[in-house]
């Protein structure tokens, strides 16, 4: 048992060392856990196979890699902040509030992502695109999140073929989801994971200079001191720690069949759905505890994030989307 554990820890730091490698983010004592087993998570791999976990690397991840500088940031904050009032506080298909200033950082993530999306048409196949990132009435962006394209043969920008959206999560995410009236409008859907951290736009406001101004007035004030206002500065990540990164995991292609599929593990009571694709309805729960043949008393869970906040829409995990060269020459054909 001994020898068992001590070749899976052996096999597990070699795959964190491959994996920080890869996207250039330094081992820490939690890397393992905040990273890779994420990929598992996700059914990208299958867990503690570490040949398998090796060519994921190479075929799936590094293909499909992009690294985000400061610009890019940049570009992203202020394109969300001209947007950020013409968008309603609410997630979208549900009633849940956002004030302006956590919106402004979710959609900068957001941007951050289509930013990398467009890299990735750019670099692989010569394919400029513009991002639905001026202000606007949301029912003319729902569609496509690239609405204009310039191939090799075009004189100019001219209207995307095909209505591709992009949704963005964080690294740990491993589901995408889109709401009903939204999955309606669009061909394409792609899912990109990003590495922000959770103070990101701290971090940027920060480099910006921005906390300079607000301290320096709070110790005009004497609302701290030199020394308080040393401490809350370094609480502050600085911009360049953030190891800012965005994976392009993959592509799910609309389906009219939308019925929902899945696969899980039952626990002592309760029940763990850890792949699906398809429509969530009202009343999902009731029918997969009837068809696992659960107690009322059982709770049917998502894979990392127990319950979704609503239904009503179409949820896929990261291992069920495209990924390959020829799934993305198969869009690039058709813009």
């Amino acid at each position: 048992m001994a020898g068992k554990k001590k070749k899976r820890d052996e096999a597990r730091s070699r795959i964190s060392q491959a994996l920080s490698n890869a996207i250039k983010v330094p081992l820490y004592d939690k890397f393992y856990d905040h990273f890779v087993q994420k990929v598992y998570d996700g059914g990208e791999v299958e867990e503690d196979n570490e040949e398998k976990f090796i060519q994921w690397i190479e075929n799936r991840l590094k293909p499909n890699l992009f690294f985000l500088d400061k610009e890019d940031y940049l570009e992203s904050c202020i394109d969300s902040l001209r947007t950020v009032y013409a968008v309603a506080s609410t997630d979208y298909g549900s009633s849940r509030q956002r004030d302006k200033a956590q919106l402004w950082s979710d959609m900068t993530r957001g941007y951050l992502g289509e930013i990398a999306v467009r890299k990735k048409f750019k670099n692989n196949f010569n394919i400029q695109v513009k991002l639905a990132h001026q202000p606007g009435r949301l029912a003319d962006f729902t569609g496509s999140d690239l609405p204009f394209v310039k191939k090799s043969g075009d004189k100019d920008f001219r209207k995307n073929k095909i209505d591709i959206s992009i949704k963005t999560t964080k690294w740990n995410g491993i589901w995408m989801d889109v709401p009903g009236s939204q999955y309606d409008h669009s061909d394409y859907f792609v899912l990109t994971k990003i590495n922000t951290g959770t103070d990101h736009l701290m971090a940027f406001l920060k480099e910006m200079g921005l906390f300079e101004t607000i301290m320096k007035k709070g110790i005009e004030k004497n609302f701290l001191n030199e020394l308080d206002e040393k401490r809350v500065r370094k609480q502050i990540s600085d911009f360049s720690q953030l190891g800012l990164f965005c994976y392009v995991c993959g592509i799910h292609k609309k389906k009219k069949d939308t019925e929902l599929v899945y696969k899980g593990k039952k626990g002592r009571i309760h029940y763990t759905v850890t792949s699906a694709e398809g429509y969530l309805r009202p009343g999902y729960e009731g029918e997969i505890k009837k068809k696992e043949d659960l107690s009322d008393k059982a709770k049917v869970n998502f894979q990392n994030i127990g319950e979704f906040m609503s239904v009503n829409k179409f949820i896929i995990n990261a291992g069920r989307l495209w990924f390959t060269k020829k799934d993305w020459q198969e869009i690039a054909n058709l813009i």
